[in-house]
């Protein structure tokens, strides 16, 4: 099986984002499938926002499993999950100890977006049946400023939609594409 080139997923990363023009939109769940040589769009979920995020990691599971049960010979490559979120600007060094507890309480509540110095972000998280992981996102407000990342397989990164997402494709990776299973980036023999 050919890889497709990091820059290819990147870029797919990018035009979704670049794609989410209106705030205040339904979050995606969108898989990506390879040929060889292109990389295209396969389904795109739209998600209800009557939803619950925490919600979101079984129903990721749920409509990959559905996909590949509906379309076993053209199975997903990589998984994106787009959201609108709140974020604040952590308070760094100097804070006070005020400080430092309010953002935790605020992270942990989920309420940055009571916070004054909330901002707003569209964020896209992509994962490829390799562990590959990218981001790209913007700020409400600075469209025009477009933040990407990538990190290698075996990154540790943390939050429930990034673990269901890496869940996702690798799964798909074993059963789909005959990927041998890995537990932290290491191949189980």
């Amino acid at each position: 099986m050919s890889v497709p080139p990091r820059d290819l997923l990147a870029a797919k990363v990018r035009e979704l984002i670049e794609m989410h023009g209106e705030w205040d939109s339904l979050h995606q769940f969108v898989t990506l499938h390879w040929d060889g040589e292109r990389l295209s769009y396969g389904t795109v979920a739209l998600i209800d926002p009557h939803i619950h995020p925490d919600q979101y990691p079984p129903l990721m599971i749920r409509m990959a499993r559905e996909r590949l049960g509906e379309h076993p010979d053209d199975p997903p490559y990589a998984y994106v999950l787009q959201i609108e979120c709140f974020g604040a600007v952590d308070p760094g060094p100097d804070a006070s100890e005020e400080e430092r507890r309010r953002f935790d309480a605020d992270r942990r509540g989920r309420t940055f977006y009571k916070r004054p110095d909330a901002l707003e972000m569209a964020i896209a998280y992509c994962v490829d049946i390799h562990g590959r992981f990218w981001t790209a996102g913007k700020v409400r407000g600075k469209e025009d400023r477009i933040e990407e990342h990538f990190y290698r397989p075996g990154a540790e990164l943390s939050g429930q939609f990034i673990r269901a997402l890496k869940t996702v494709a690798a799964t798909t990776g074993v059963i789909a594409h005959g990927l041998r299973p890995t537990v932290r980036g290491e191949t189980w023999n």
